[in-house]
């Protein structure tokens, strides 16, 4: 089946896309993505730094996972592709439908990403990251919770 919104996706009982965003492609954009949001809050950070004699910055990290939380939900459920999967073209897709995601799927694709991202540091966070480099469908932990393809057109 060949949706309108992306490329074909494999659904229930029916074809596989061979299309899927690959790893190195979908850490491109992701970096992208993370100095989109993060430059500005490098910018406040270093004022802060310089206006404020304490030690360490309050809140400004927490605001930022807020930020790339909201930024990546956003553009995913309503363009099907962030800033960054734009030159790669990767988009992301519902995997039942492969229609565009809903505010619900993008926001728990985002929670579940960020997660990811703050776990990293062990073993469980890192094969979460790392699971679409060995999945046949090259679905994340995110992905899978979120029931969403990043495809490649």
């Amino acid at each position: 089946m060949t949706p309108g919104y992306g490329g074909a996706v494999g659904m229930a009982g029916g074809g596989v896309a061979t299309n899927y965003g690959a790893f190195g492609w979908r850490l491109l954009a992701y970096i992208i993505d993370a100095l989109i949001v993060g430059i500005p809050f490098g910018i406040i950070a270093a004022i802060l730094r310089i206006s404020y004699t304490s030690s360490g910055y309050y809140g400004i990290s927490g605001l930022e996972s807020l930020v790339f939380i909201a930024y990546v939900t956003y553009m995913w459920s309503s363009r099907g592709q962030t800033i960054g999967m734009i030159p790669f073209n990767l988009k992301v897709v519902d995997a039942t439908t492969g229609g565009p995601l809903t505010m619900t799927k993008a926001l728990i694709r985002a929670v579940v990403l960020m997660a990811e991202i703050y776990f990293c540091v062990c073993i469980v966070g890192l094969v979460g990251a790392l699971w679409m480099i060995w999945d046949p469908r090259k679905q994340a932990f995110h992905d899978k919770a979120a029931g969403t393809l990043v495809l490649k057109s």
